[in-house]
């Protein structure tokens, strides 16, 4: 590079690092940071900051066909350098945006080898991140709540002695939703509230919002309708604030199904279809399959069999793609009381049978 070169790349990753939590900052100039990219070749401590300052975007931003190739390159220039670290950190990053795309066993490649990285070098912010990211596999798409509970019982360790509080409130929020999914509300609640207390201490509002999105859901099980709704609310405002657009659908899904036990089927179409295209815009096929779920089991309660029928196909479909067992088995339910209430029983019988064997399973 000449020097007007170097001072343009440089410009460009001090504009991209200023402007992670800005939605349309980094994609303005994304053409110039594909510039940039050809200017640094060879230069691979730029080639590793740009990646960086790009990938950090593209994944907050729900960019994911993007990041996996920003990320993928990444990795091969940090083993070219023999920069170990940013292997392992690419690697843990990319095995979360493939699992949210569907490719299992891609992310757990990924996961694993992460692992081996930050435990050959001890590094237990990065340790933590990547347990936290094996237990939300188990549990989500494998199914294993044993193993899960292993994993994110020794995450939150690795994070304190790092002194990554960030991490530890990553961790406690999952260990709590693991906790709430077997059955142990209180437990969960201890965690979700430990979280949100260091999420305040920090002033991270995209954080604070997802803690308060959980708290949301234990109120929802609990029959706090309004509760829940006053706590999603305010969880939709910050994550908007933040510009968190996976945060921004899960809300907006979880506020329609509130409406909906209140009976307000109208305003719950209209939170299901704004969540519809959040997911579509950032491609999150697993939050399609459980919006398409819940707005097929709303048509279903309303007897629309043609609208409850085409969405819970859809969310079927979805779910068998990506292998998320527990969304699978959600959708086999709502699935088997169509058929019961207005096509074949029998056929019903069966899908509430295998969504009850997945259940049994988990």
């Amino acid at each position: 590079m000449n020097r007007v070169e170097e001072l343009f790349v440089d410009h460009l990753l001090r504009v991209a690092d200023e402007d992670q939590d800005d939605p349309g900052a980094i994609s303005r100039d994304m053409g110039h940071l594909e510039r940039a990219w050809e200017m640094v070749q060879g230069d691979g401590q730029r080639m590793l900051r740009l990646i960086w300052a790009v990938g950090l975007f593209l994944r907050y931003q729900g960019f994911s066909d993007e990041f996996v190739e920003w990320a993928r390159r990444g990795i091969e220039v940090a083993r070219s350098e023999g920069d170990r670290s940013t292997e392992g950190q690419l690697l843990n990053n990319l095995g979360l945006v493939l699992a949210e795309r569907g490719d299992i066993e891609d992310a757990l490649h990924c996961y694993e080898a992460a692992l081996a990285i930050h435990t050959e070098l001890e590094d237990g912010e990065e340790l933590s991140a990547t347990l936290h990211n094996l237990g939300l596999l188990q549990a989500d798409y494998f199914g294993d709540q044993g193993l899960a509970l292993d994993y994110f019982t020794r995450a939150p360790h690795h994070a304190e002695v790092a002194g990554d509080r960030a991490g530890e409130a990553a961790v406690r929020t999952s260990l709590g939703a693991l906790h709430s999914d077997r059955g142990d509300p209180d437990a969960a609640q201890r965690e979700f509230e430990a979280a949100l207390r260091i999420r305040e201490e920090q002033g991270d509002a995209a954080a604070i919002g997802t803690s308060l999105n959980h708290l949301g859901g234990l109120l929802l099980d609990r029959g706090d309708l309004a509760g829940a709704l006053g706590l999603y609310t305010r969880a939709l405002t910050l994550r908007e604030e933040a510009g968190h657009r996976r945060g921004v659908e899960e809300t907006l899904d979880n506020i329609g199904v509130v409406l909906f036990r209140q009976g307000e089927h109208d305003r719950a179409v209209e939170y299901f279809h704004r969540a519809i295209q959040a997911a579509q815009e950032i491609g999150d096929r697993s939050g399609l399959a459980a919006i398409f779920s819940n707005l097929g089991y709303l048509y279903l309660e309303r007897d629309d069999v043609e609208r409850a029928r085409t969405y819970l196909s859809r969310a079927l479909d979805l779910a068998d793609e990506i292998g998320h067992r527990d969304r699978r088995a959600t959708v086999l339910c709502y699935l088997g009381l169509l058929q019961g209430r207005h096509g074949d029983a029998e056929e019903g019988r069966r899908m509430l049978e295998e969504a009850l064997s997945i259940a049994e399973v988990t």
